[in-house]
């Protein structure tokens, strides 16, 4: 029998059983300093499930390639706006009505790193910037040294379109390797990148009357650009899962039919334990890294269950949906999770347990066919609306909703989710970058304004909600 580290070597290193076994997203990966690449926007002709589309996408793939960076590295990337001029109405939508926020600059775009911790403004994360059609633009992420490793995305972000953009499709993986990456049980397991999307599309193929005129109702989730791909393992095979909720309107309460799903990091942010749970919740802008270790040989399909109606995005339970089939087959292999020993010393942040100053509050919104945060929709022209916070500070926020389920999201700074009982002592912290928000559930985070100044964004994470006028701009000020 071969050692048992060879094996591991050889799972770790396969792209895929077969020709049927879902890949991973290409990947651009720089061993030195820096990676320097190109992401062209472009309208490029696709497949979906035996459909034929025509969307606007990341180098003409329905899922943008993986870029790989580690801590300390430069990310360096030449974003090139290559689809068609803005039609001459300005490229409103026709359903646009008297809000100051109407869905419009469809081929105008930018590029957030969601949940990267680095600076907001100049040439970096900045979602202000305007990428008109035939323009390119020089990015310069500087990574810093101490940034926690993880599963992390980019997306389009340009205010207006970023709901339609990722409808299209116009999303990837980013990945900080180091820290779990580096467990040996963790390591010897093959690395799984999925992307998980929901791209709308009507009978032409196109996407602005589907995702317009049907709001909450896109097209079939897929994994890495196909609908319920095959997954390939060998019976006591340990994968790791990346899954990354890049759609737009809709939540995804993941099962995989016989096995346990045993989550290690969630939003990027290692966990610093092992904890095995029968489904996972994802709502967009969610990630969750698990371990999936392949039972006895045969078929199980990994699936996304209803939730309860008062924390779905759109207050209905939905279908069972078949996201992917997971087949079991070959020779078996002993491969072993990881200890709660391996992975106790790779939380990254400790608890906030000292905070400063008021209560930040956050309330979301739809009264009237507005989409507000504080009685107030987005206007980054009005000075009043801007949410001031003072560098190094600590802080604690409450968020509530008055209409629907939020995903609340907020750039830069990580927030730690707090749980109390009620005589108020905390009985549970999470860190996370996104979190949910229901009109009968408001939650309460930590956070600090590390390292960073600028001005950025919160807002709700369902980017119809966001596009319309549910986002509020921040700074930080020294």
């Amino acid at each position: 029998m071969l050692p048992l580290s060879l094996i591991y070597g050889r799972l770790a290193s396969a792209q895929g059983g077969g020709a049927t076994d879902l890949a991973n997203p290409p990947e651009r990966k720089s061993p030195d300093g820096e990676l320097s690449t190109t992401l062209t926007v472009v309208y490029s002709d696709n497949n979906i499930g035996g459909k034929s589309v025509h969307l606007r996408n990341y180098e003409g793939m329905l899922t943008g390639p993986t870029l790989r960076v580690r801590p300390g590295q430069t990310l360096n990337v030449l974003l090139r706006n290559n689809l068609p001029p803005e039609p001459p109405n300005g490229a409103r939508h026709p359903a646009a009505d008297a809000s100051q926020n109407p869905p419009h600059g469809f081929n105008t775009t930018n590029l957030h790193t969601h949940g990267l911790h680095v600076s907001p403004v100049g040439n970096s994360d900045n979602v202000f910037l305007e990428l008109g059609p035939g323009q390119e633009f020089p990015l310069e992420i500087k990574i810093p040294r101490n940034h926690h490793p993880g599963t992390f995305w980019y997306h389009a972000h340009k205010h207006g379109s970023v709901a339609l953009q990722l409808a299209s499709g116009m999303a990837g993986a980013l990945i900080v390797e180091g820290g779990l990456d580096d467990v040996p049980a963790i390591k010897c397991a093959r690395d799984r990148v999925m992307v998980l999307q929901q791209i709308a599309y009507d009978d032409q193929g196109q996407v602005e009357k589907s995702y317009y005129d049907q709001p909450g109702r896109p097209a079939k989730t897929t994994i890495n650009g196909r609908v319920v791909p095959e997954i390939q393992m060998r019976p006591g095979e340990v994968q790791r899962w990346r899954m990354i909720h890049a759609g737009i309107q809709r939540e995804l309460n993941l099962t995989l039919d016989g096995h346990q799903l045993n989550e290690i990091a969630c939003d990027g942010i290692a966990l610093g334990t092992i904890t095995p749970r029968p489904a996972i919740l994802l709502c967009p802008g969610y990630r969750s890294d698990v371990l999936v270790q392949a039972q006895r040989k045969g078929q199980y399909t990994l699936k996304a269950v209803p939730v309860a109606r008062e924390i779905a995005l759109f207050e209905e339970v939905r279908a069972v949906e078949a996201l992917a089939t997971v087949v079991v087959d070959g020779d078996p292999v002993n491969m072993k999770l990881p200890t709660e020993d391996d992975l106790k010393d790779l939380a990254p942040f400790r608890p906030i347990d000292q905070v400063q100053g008021p209560t930040q509050e956050v309330t979301f919104n739809i009264a009237n066919g507005v989409y507000q945060v504080n009685g107030h929709e987005f206007d980054p022209n009005d000075p009043n609306l801007i949410r001031t916070l003072k560098l190094g500070a600590a802080q604690e926020w409450h968020v509530a909703a008055q209409t629907n389920v939020h995903p609340f999201h907020i750039h830069v700074n990580p927030f730690e989710v707090i749980k109390r009982d009620g005589s108020g002592k905390i009985i549970d912290r999470v860190w996370r970058d996104t979190f949910v928000v229901t009109k009968t559930s408001d939650f309460y985070f930590r956070t600090r304004y590390d390292k960073y100044i600028g001005r950025s964004v919160l807002h709700c994470h369902n980017l119809f909600h966001e596009d319309r006028g549910m986002m509020q701009i921040i700074e930080i000020m020294p």
